[in-house]
């Protein structure tokens, strides 16, 4: 800023653009930067200023926005730590849910020992980080869950390691293995760690118990020595299609007795065995076997868990600001359709029995009245006129050019089709940081 016009302009231009420019460059950048010993009309600038942090301290107009409470997030992130340190498990929470540096390093201060991603550009995103490296009392573990089978991603990923990060790689065919051999041929690189996965129920990826090419292939990573085979990796996704929580405990322990099966018959001890769904981990009584546990949907939490029984709706810490544009006979009309929402029913592809696409609440009032999120278009969200309430709906504050909050049925893409989070401390019109 050179000088009081150029200083006014960009001032201008900041609210002009709206709060997201405000919160990100005002507070940090304007009031860092400004100088105004040599200008005359300091009230007129100041008025500016005025301007700017009163609309970088609220959520009007901005709307469609994802909102995350930053207190219950902190309270969902230390109840599972406390989860795995009473059970005496080392946790590597799955940062896909919100891919967020400022949430992973709040998880990794909390007490978890590493991280999971689910692609080689998350891992490589994440290693990056060295506000992570410093909040770890010990080398940054980075676990990709998901089969990689191409040479140059994982080449990439060898490259990337350092003091400080390491990876750990997943695989569950011969084919992704050559690409390994290759790969870490091409990087000169020995002693990667390697999870084997396997097929607890979800039939998505991994190998199922009986498998003899499971034997085959664990023989060969031994024999060969290339690698560290660290242990076995599962996920029980399908437990997201559950009713109830006495479902998800069941595929809890069948998950478990599978997996210490396949760990017996291998005859490997060592072997750490890693299991991560939320739904289970919420429901799971017998710790016993399990080295290690990597849930994600737990930070946020959303309808899926909560309709189950598995957590309470007071816990979810995410939700999606929306304003009403317009309404008729049988609908309200928000401005978050499908590309905030997404068209998830339900984890997996399932369709978990949900009614609609979320449930919406007057803003500040979540529980209280909730509309069926019943239709979406891509920008535009139908909320079914009909509340939990007997109240009409003029009186609990809901109609056109009022804000609602919905409750998603999904909140981990919700978070990918977002490009922020406001985070706020509990009231949902004053936000306290964007991540």
């Amino acid at each position: 800023f050179q000088s009081f016009w150029s200083t006014l302009a960009v001032m201008n231009t900041l609210i002009n653009h709206g709060y997201r420019t405000i919160v990100r460059c005002c507070r940090r950048q304007i009031i860092r930067n400004l100088r105004w010993t040599s200008c005359n009309n300091v009230n007129f600038i100041m008025l500016h200023i005025h301007m700017i942090l009163t609309l970088g301290l609220q959520v009007e107009s901005i709307t469609p926005a994802i909102v995350v409470d930053r207190n219950k997030l902190d309270a969902n992130i230390s109840r599972m730590q406390a989860l795995a340190n009473r059970h005496g498990v080392d946790l590597h929470p799955h940062v896909k849910t919100h891919k967020s540096i400022e949430i992973a390093k709040r998880q990794i201060t909390c007490g978890a020992k590493g991280l999971t991603v689910a692609t080689v550009e998350e891992a490589l995103i994440f290693a990056k980080a060295t506000e992570l490296q410093d909040a770890s009392n010990e080398a940054l573990s980075i676990t990709v869950s998901r089969p990689i089978v191409s040479v140059w991603k994982l080449k990439r990923l060898f490259e990337a390691a350092r003091s400080g990060v390491y990876f750990r790689i997943v695989v569950d065919s011969f084919e992704g293995y050559d690409a390994l051999l290759s790969a870490a041929n091409m990087s000169k690189i020995e002693g990667v760690a390697l999870f084997v996965k396997i097929n607890v129920g979800l039939n998505r990826c991994g190998y199922s118990q009986g498998d003899m090419d499971l034997k085959r292939l664990v023989n060969r990573i031994e024999d060969e020595g290339v690698f560290h085979l660290m242990g076995m990796l599962s996920h029980a996704g399908h437990s997201y299609a559950c009713s109830n929580a006495t479902e998800a405990e069941a595929i809890a322990q069948q998950e478990l007795q599978i997996m210490t099966q396949i760990k017996d018959d291998l005859g490997m001890p060592d072997l750490i065995i890693s299991v991560g769904a939320t739904p289970t981990l919420l429901t799971q009584k017998d710790f016993y076997g399990i080295q290690e546990i990597r849930p994600g949907n737990y930070v946020f939490l959303d309808l899926l868990p909560v309709n189950m029984g598995v957590a309470p709706f007071d816990d979810v810490a995410l939700s999606v600001l929306a304003t009403i544009i317009s309404e008729n006979e049988h609908y309200f009309i928000v401005d978050a359709g499908s590309k905030v929402l997404s068209s998830d029913k339900g984890a997996h592809g399932t369709d978990s029995g949900q009614q609609g696409y979320g449930v919406a609440f007057p803003a500040g009032s979540l529980g209280n009245a909730g509309m069926i999120v019943e239709r979406l278009s891509e920008e535009h969200g139908f909320l079914r006129k009909c509340t939990n309430t007997k109240l009409p709906l003029s009186m609990l504050g809901i109609g056109i050019g009022k804000q609602v909050q919905i409750i998603p049925n999904h909140s981990c893409p919700v978070a990918n089709l977002g490009n922020e989070y406001l985070v706020t401390d509990g009231h949902y019109d004053k936000v306290v940081d964007v991540w």
